[in-house]
């Protein structure tokens, strides 16, 4: 169902502004290029309108008093519009908003007041701006906040105590900024974070205990970390985390601490980085892990009982590296290996004496698939 209901509202350049309802969502939309909405615009909307649009309009600035008449409305979009700042008081009106979309602006200074008003806000989507630094008042407005995005800014450094105040927060974003540091106590008090994705990063300086409080994190993204060996207590307090995903970064060896406080992680993908070496039995914290891959490293032998312990694996990537020695026990104890892929390496001779299920490959009983 679609209906268009003309307003009448008074936009400079606009003549009949319209009302749209479909799939039983309203949404007043204001279509027209390089407009200004002088203040007092929508004191007159109905009160059934929930989500407004004015997406692609080119306005650069918004005046106070722009969105009286609008306390009813869920979702904002202002996104693809050419906004520098974002000024004090300006969602004040907006009382009962869950989402105020920001992204694809020209967005480089955000007041500390900005928010003021926004206790309600569920999410808030900032991405493709050109934010640099933020500091954590800017948040103390959005108690309930639980979607934040920055993918796409000028983020250089996540200072202390940035997003500590987003003590509900579930996914944070902060993807293609040029983050190079990270505060150890950046994530202080988000223990309802589950989601933290960094990825294409070019992060210098990751601490110990980094990720210490995000108890219910269950995904970790991260990519470009020039980090020569993984702190061993680096990922501590990742409890729930299920996935961890890191690409393209420098580590050149993983021991038998690193992955200690995972005993959730269901996938490990470390993928296009500089690992030379892996211990024996650096798995043996990982009850439930079920899929591995260090495609695109530096591993050039696998040492015995390099995935051994958890018995629950069922994918195996190794490809692109330069192995060219396996040890027999490499695999030993895999009981439920459906695929192992060891393709583009430097393998000349696999032994066939080779253990998997700790006894003769047979060739392996349980795998469905093996890539040489």
């Amino acid at each position: 169902m679609l209906l268009f209901i003309a307003l009448g509202l008074d936009v400079d350049g606009i003549d009949v502004p319209q009302v749209v309802l479909e799939d039983n969502v309203l949404r007043l939309i204001v279509t027209r290029k390089n407009i200004r909405i002088p203040p007092g615009t929508f004191k007159h909307t109905p009160s059934f309108v929930k989500q407004v649009i004015i997406s692609s309009t080119g306005i650069s600035f918004i005046e106070d008093g722009t969105f009286q008449g609008l306390h009813n409305i869920q979702h904002l979009d202002l996104s693809y519009n050419k906004l520098q700042n974002v000024t004090a008081c300006m969602f004040t009106l907006l009382s009962n908003l869950w989402i105020l979309d920001l992204k694809s602006n020209n967005i480089r200074n955000i007041d500390d007041n900005a928010f003021v008003g926004l206790s309600v806000l569920k999410s808030l989507i900032l991405e493709n701006n050109q934010i640099g630094e933020l500091c954590s008042v800017v948040f103390v407005p959005l108690v309930n906040l639980e979607v934040l995005s920055m993918y796409g800014n000028y983020q250089r450094n996540l200072t202390e105590g940035q997003f500590s105040l987003l003590t509900n927060l579930r996914t944070l974003n902060l993807a293609l900024n040029r983050i190079h540091y990270i505060h150890l106590t950046t994530f202080h008090g988000m223990i309802n974070l589950e989601h933290l994705i960094l990825e294409s990063n070019p992060i210098l300086i990751l601490p110990n205990n980094t990720f210490k409080d995000l108890i219910n994190l269950t995904f970790l993204h991260i990519t470009y970390v020039h980090y020569p060996v993984i702190p061993e207590s680096v990922f501590q307090g990742l409890h729930s985390l299920r996935c961890l995903d890191m690409k393209k970064v420098k580590f050149l060896a993983i021991n038998r601490q690193t992955f200690k406080d995972m005993s959730n992680l269901r996938s490990i993908y470390l993928h296009q980085g500089n690992i030379q070496h892996i211990a024996s039995y650096v798995l043996r914290f990982l009850y439930h892990v079920t899929k591995i891959s260090f495609v695109g490293n530096l591993l050039e032998s696998l040492p015995a009982y390099a995935f051994s312990s958890p018995s629950n694996i069922t994918y195996i990537s190794l490809s692109h590296n330069k192995i060219s020695h396996i040890d027999n026990n490499s695999f030993a104890g895999l009981l439920y290996l459906y695929i192992l892929d060891l393709s583009y390496n430097r393998i000349v001779i696999l032994m066939h004496h080779m253990n998997i299920k700790t006894r003769p490959v047979s060739w392996i009983p349980y795998v469905r698939a093996i890539c040489l």
